[in-house]
């Protein structure tokens, strides 16, 4: 954080922010783990960010330059506890989905087409119904997504969809803070 050409960390931006708005100053959990759908523990570092009236919390995956990343608000005279516990619930349901399918080849299919799917060594990595990901940029700074905790970057993402030509693409951009799994909503004259 940057304030007045000064620069803080997120801890004492809030604590500084925290002073300001005469709130108590809150203490909270600096990490959690959780398990995704193979049943694979992922830990995520929590942080705590006070915007005016809104608090946004957020789970981080570690060691994972682009890897899973999850956020929820609420004001900020809610209960840390409450919204610790939305976080991680949030964590939890997001990594109980699959949005790729991921899968060992068998040696005899390896040269094989497969459509919808890009390579990751001996596995391939192809979307799901229903996926989602988040944008990000990847180290040459062009947009990417990250997908189940996988950096996919434009261009991969373009290939997945080729096997696709023709049908209609249908997108929803949700903001960090919302529910990715939540069902999209109907288009006009469903």
């Amino acid at each position: 954080m940057s304030i007045g050409g000064a620069g803080y960390c997120a801890d004492c931006y809030n604590r500084m922010t925290e002073d300001l708005m005469g709130l108590e100053h809150v203490d909270h959990p600096r990490l959690t783990v959780s398990f995704d759908v193979d049943g694979r523990a992922r830990a995520f570092d929590v942080e705590r960010l006070i915007f005016g009236d809104v608090v946004s919390w957020t789970a981080r995956e570690q060691g994972a330059e682009s890897g899973f990343e999850f956020n929820v608000t609420g004001p900020v005279d809610e209960d840390p506890a409450d919204a610790l516990s939305r976080l991680y619930e949030k964590v939890d349901r997001c990594l109980s989905v699959r949005s790729a399918e991921l899968g060992e080849v068998p040696e005899d299919l390896k040269n094989a087409v497969w459509p919808h799917a890009v390579w990751r060594g001996d596995r391939h990595l192809g979307l799901s119904e229903g996926s989602f990901g988040r944008l990000t940029v990847d180290g040459a700074g062009d947009l990417a997504l990250v997908i189940d905790g996988e950096l996919v970057t434009g261009r991969e993402f373009l290939d997945m969809l080729h096997s696709y030509e023709g049908f209609t693409l249908r997108w929803q951009i949700v903001d960090p803070s919302d529910d990715p799994t939540a069902a999209m909503p109907p288009l006009a004259g469903e």
